[in-house]
């Protein structure tokens, strides 16, 4: 690995579950409830323990956001790497990973009413 590169990296990749912005705000308040309620059972907590993840579950805002830090940092990865189908931050509308704290929120974000 690229000793510049190991800070930006996760240990892991995340599980995520992300849905349309445009699905029906009812529909995504009934997944975020349910999706909370099983992020903190205690069969949820189990699993993760048996395999070691970390779990930081995020919702609304904060969950946009570090989407939008997790593909920033790829999207700046990918074309250091010169990884092949990668395109760099600039072309997909997005800033530098050193960038990004001032980019933040961008200025077409709106949150969703949740």
């Amino acid at each position: 690995m690229v000793p510049s590169l190991a800070d930006r990296l996760p240990l892991g990749g995340p599980y995520n579950l992300g849905m349309r912005r445009d699905t029906p705000v009812e529909v995504l308040r009934e997944i975020q409830a349910a999706f909370l309620v099983a992020a903190r059972s205690e069969a949820f907590a189990r699993v993760a323990g048996d395999h070691h993840l970390l779990v930081d579950v995020l919702v609304g805002t904060s969950a946009d956001r570090r989407a939008a830090e997790l593909e920033t940092t790829s999207a700046e990865l990918f074309q250091e790497l010169a990884i092949p189908g990668g395109r760099p931050p600039a072309v997909l509308d997005l800033p530098t990973a050193e960038g990004f704290a001032e980019w933040w929120p961008p200025a077409d974000y709106s949150p969703l009413p949740l």
